[in-house]
């Protein structure tokens, strides 16, 4: 009994420190609280994943733009470039460069735009591609040729089923669509039981 005991203890600690490494400090460090504002003003694609985890941040004296990072070892791997004021990201970016210099850390930033290439090129850095990013205009996009059948076909299919695409907040769908599992079980297949998370969305008579 006491073995068990023991185990049990030993496992819920473990439990907890991984829990704590994943998720940090929560949604209430003020470092993430204020990246959290500076990203919504300015950054690059990748710049909304500045705010994941274990991501470590750097801010400008002004707390005007800021820096996200990922320390290993003596490396501080930054993801994407400065966030928050676009006239400040060459600031930023210098004033990251010396942070690490007086911390005994070599930066590697990954993900930066064109525009920084210049300023890190004079400062002995050197680039190398690991990823070409293409960007769509959804509203243009047209799915034509051959090589977009299958796509055509999925769409038309959806269209005569009653599907449609809504964009927006999922707190503004909360009140206007509920899951109806009467119609999943009438639609589908008799006797088929579907999980809840399969069940279709669709408007709410309530």
């Amino acid at each position: 009994m006491v073995r068990i005991i023991f185990w049990l203890v030993a496992m819920a600690a473990v439990w907890t420190l991984l829990l704590k490494r994943q998720h940090g400090p929560g949604g209430d460090d003020p470092a993430r609280l204020a990246a959290k504002a500076l990203v919504k003003r300015g950054g690059e694609s990748l710049s909304w994943m500045a705010l994941w985890e274990p991501n470590k941040f750097w801010f400008t004296p002004g707390m005007d733009a800021g820096i996200a990072y990922q320390q290993h070892g003596n490396v501080a791997l930054t993801l994407a470039g400065p966030f928050g004021d676009p006239a400040q990201a060459p600031a930023a970016t210098e004033g990251f460069l010396d942070y690490c210099a007086h911390h005994a850390l070599v930066p590697c930033l990954y993900s930066c735009t064109e525009e920084l290439w210049p300023m890190l090129q004079s400062a002995g850095f050197r680039r190398i591609a690991v990823a070409q990013e293409t960007r769509l205009s959804i509203r243009d996009l047209e799915f034509t040729g051959k090589a977009w059948q299958n796509v055509r076909t999925a769409k038309n299919r959806a269209l005569k089923a009653g599907v449609e695409a809504r964009w927006g907040a999922i707190r503004s769908f909360r009140n206007t669509y509920a899951p109806n599992s009467a119609k999943c079980r009438k639609s589908g297949p008799p006797g088929k039981k579907y999980p809840k998370w399969a069940l279709p969305w669709v408007p709410s008579t309530s």
